[in-house]
């Protein structure tokens, strides 16, 4: 047991799992932390429960040191930085032993360096971290010249440290989104993994500001303005990431938030075959996306994955004898031989504006990121009757209320029944767990989550997407053009077979990759 590493003994003793040592390792690496204040550092464990490992492993009796008087002699050859930084203070001499308190004896890097420094034999004693930090406080000055400058750098040192920690751990737990929420006498770390917000920690009340200045520095905002919202940019590229992180802040009652956006350019594009739609709906698909003109429409609100479908599309129709133009708010993925523009309100660079460009300069497919007023709607209209396949997004609940935007929007019924070719809208369900799903009981259907940590006790890992699509037949063409309801339009089109997206989520169901809860929840 003596011969185990901290870290293996704690895995053995399932006070951590394999996962989070590596974590901990990693942030070691990053910071220079010890192990044991890393995994402090991050939640994972707390000091009473490492020192009691420390103490078995030892076989001693972990000391508090609350009561013990250090001699200004025992602390002459030692600096008060170096106790800081290796949590180490000696605390008796016994002729040429120096008994020295440690929160990890076994550290022999640590057990050398004191005895060059002092020229004694050493003798490692365990003791508490906070215990050791006390008499490091009493003992050594900390007001000699110079000290409050240390101090400062030391905080700025560990806010940096947590900003990478939260930014690094959201990455690995597949976030999209990390939420920094000030509630006033608490502020809350929220991390939205496959389209769920889980509550990851309580950032510190003294910790809030400094940390929110530290992600205004790195995303180039300005960290005296406090009363007005504000968004930037973070770019993340070495060896092992690629993450392009929009930054939004906004001032609450309390003082600010922050959202962060991470969009990971490392990742690959679904093919369309592996986006969830199956059968028909995937036959039409692909058929529907050869025509060389028309308007082909992807509803569903923020977060459906509207844009990865369109991006799939163009993946599976791109060639090298077409020229194909997209225009985005942001950029998320870049796309081979595709030329992307991305809209700059400030400039003036909106949607209509770069869709009315690019008609100048001949392209075989566009696809504008969303439509979102008349103007755009007009020129993508206009796109798609000169002999031009556009794609492009709209935000309404079903396919059918997505022809009665454009309607909202002013444009002809005649123009919107005589070019749009397919309306398609979708969201995204969370999937199962194949590690530890359980079959629901004999009277139902399917599997329900359990939790392991494969999926971090979730229960679910991935999404997947539920869809209906709706073919502009010549029955709906009509009913658009004598400016039907959605309703209306969605009866005609059930009518004429398309599947409703309840009915592609429960086949989701059946197959076991999903829950009629979760079904439910995104509808």
């Amino acid at each position: 047991m003596k011969h185990k590493l901290i870290g293996e003994l704690l895995v053995q003793k399932k006070i951590i799992n394999d996962t989070q040592l590596k974590r901990a390792l990693q942030y070691k690496t990053t910071t220079g932390y010890r192990l044991g204040h890393c995994l402090i550092k991050l939640g994972y464990i707390n000091e009473k429960d490492l020192m009691r490992v420390l103490s078995q492993q030892l076989g001693t009796e972990c000391r508090e040191l609350k009561e013990v008087e250090v001699h200004p002699q025992l602390i002459e050859n030692v600096t008060e930085e170096f106790c800081r930084k290796n949590s180490c203070i000696p605390v008796k001499l016994h002729g040429h032993k120096l008994s020295v308190a440690m929160t990890d004896p076994f550290d022999v890097s640590i057990v050398d360096d004191l005895r060059l420094l002092t020229g004694k034999e050493i003798s490692a004693v365990l003791g508490l971290e906070s215990g050791i930090l006390q008499l490091i406080d009493r003992y050594f000055s900390r007001h000699t010249a110079g000290h409050e400058e240390k101090e400062k750098t030391r905080v700025k040192s560990d806010i940096i440290s947590n900003v990478n920690e939260i930014i690094f751990e959201a990455i690995e737990k597949r976030a999209s989104d990390i939420h920094i929420e000030n509630y006033g006498e608490k502020a809350l770390l929220r991390y939205r993994i496959d389209g769920y917000l889980y509550e990851q920690r309580e950032i510190a009340a003294k910790d809030l500001a400094a940390t929110i200045s530290r992600i205004k520095i790195m995303s180039d905002l300005n960290i005296a303005e406090k009363r007005l919202p504000q968004d930037g940019r973070i770019v993340i590229q070495d060896k092992n990431y690629n993450v392009d992180i929009r930054v939004s802040i906004i001032p609450g009652i309390y003082g600010e938030n922050v959202v962060l956006r991470l969009l990971d350019k490392g990742k690959f594009i679904p093919d369309l075959d592996n986006i969830g739609l199956e059968g028909k709906g995937l036959s039409l698909l692909k058929k529907l996306i050869t025509r060389p003109y028309g308007l082909i429409l992807v509803s569903g609100p923020t977060g459906s994955g509207k844009t990865t479908t369109l991006y799939s599309i163009i993946q599976r129709i791109n060639s090298k004898d077409k020229k194909v133009l997209t225009i985005e708010d942001p950029v998320e993925y870049k796309l081979d031989n595709v030329l992307q523009v991305e809209v700059k309100p400030g400039i003036g660079l909106d949607f209509s504006r770069g869709l009315r460009s690019f008609l100048r300069h001949d392209p075989d497919i566009i696809m504008v990121g969303e439509i979102r007023d008349y103007e755009t709607a007009e020129i993508a209209i206009r796109a798609s009757l000169t002999g031009h396949l556009v794609l492009s997004t709209v935000h309404t609940n079903n396919a059918s209320s997505a022809v009665t935007r454009l309607l909202d929007m002013k444009v002809e019924p005649f123009l919107v029944a005589s070019t749009t070719v397919l309306v398609m809208s979708q969201r995204l369900v969370r999937t199962l767990c194949d590690k530890c799903k359980v079959p629901e009981d004999k009277k139902s259907a399917g599997y329900r989550p359990k939790g392991c940590k494969e999926c971090g006790q979730t229960g679910f890992k991935g999404r997947t997407g539920i869809f209906e699509l709706m073919e502009i037949t010549p029955g709906i063409r009509k009913a658009v053009t004598a400016n039907k309801t959605a309703e209306e339009i969605n009866d005609i089109a059930v009518k004429q077979g398309m599947i409703s997206m309840y009915e592609s989520g429960m086949e989701k169901v059946k197959q076991g990759l999903t829950t009629v809860d979760e079904v439910r929840r995104v509808i």
